[in-house]
């Protein structure tokens, strides 16, 4: 409803029908360029699908490969007609300067930093871009809120959803979800020479420039932990405190406002 409420009935909505019928072409919510960095040929498809199934955004995908080709036809074929790039870096290239150069390439002005193994509903972009319009935060992003828990040893998968609150500024956001323009990024520094961490030195470089970070719903995003892979690491159980959890599922239950693709389920939709 509040989609619908924003695309039809808010001043931006008014602004696009009065200068359609002048004649004059408005630009609404501005275009994103994705930028998706990943060292996991395998994960791949996945991530392509993620950024293919977007609606209500123009958003063109920046793939930074990181260590391995990737099979430039079978990217196109996976993006349709949707802008995109291909990049690719040596494996020992830190992960900061591989998004640093991604930011460079891209085309659009504002930038959303996306992960090659979460999973996001096909309003994710759109509901972001919404969101920074009527926060006007320097930073719009998701909590990870809903966390799926892949099988490991000693249990079997869980799907999370955690106490964490939405519609508020606040100091973190997903770092599979940190919407921002380049200019900011740019007068940050790019994002750091590190390994990992990158997200979390970023917003800490936004906070302290006194910059405000908008923390939007969660409903359109799931954070995926496979226990093997991430940039950071943590033990699974610190997702499932009892002083953060709010319900814990069996399996994979995402929230419907997700509209995942049986193809993406993590049993491929058998």
């Amino acid at each position: 409803m509040r989609r619908a409420a924003f695309d039809h009935h808010s001043t931006l909505a008014w602004r696009s029908a009065l200068a359609s019928r002048a004649g004059v072409r408005h630009v609404g919510l501005p275009a994103v360029s994705a930028l998706l960095s990943t060292k996991r040929p395998e994960m791949l498809d996945f991530a392509l699908r993620q950024v293919a199934r977007q609606r209500g955004a123009e958003v063109e995908l920046v793939l930074a490969a990181h260590g391995f080709e990737p099979d430039r036809d079978a990217v196109r074929r996976a993006l349709g007609d949707r802008p995109h790039q291909v990049l690719t870096f040596d494996g020992s290239t830190f992960f900061g300067d591989v998004l640093t150069a991604a930011a460079r390439a891209a085309s659009s002005e504002v930038l959303l930093k996306v992960d090659d193994d979460d999973w996001y509903s096909p309003d994710a972009v759109h509901d972001l871009l919404m969101a920074r319009r009527f926060s006007g935060a320097d930073v719009v992003g998701m909590p990870s809120e809903f966390v799926y828990l892949h099988a490991n040893d000693d249990r079997d998968d869980l799907t999370v959803r955690r106490n964490h609150p939405s519609e508020l500024f606040a100091r973190f956001v997903a770092g599979g979800t940190l919407l921002l323009e380049r200019g900011l990024l740019r007068s940050l520094g790019d994002f750091r020479r590190v390994r990992k961490f990158v997200d979390a030195q970023l917003l800490a470089g936004v906070e302290a420039s006194g910059g405000r970070i908008y923390r939007t719903h969660g409903l359109g995003y799931v954070l995926r932990r496979t226990g093997a892979g991430h940039t950071w690491q943590r033990d699974d159980e610190e997702f499932r405190r009892p002083d953060i959890v709010a319900s814990e599922w069996a399996g994979f239950q995402p929230s419907l406002a997700l509209e995942v693709d049986p193809l993406d389920r993590p049993d491929g939709g058998r």
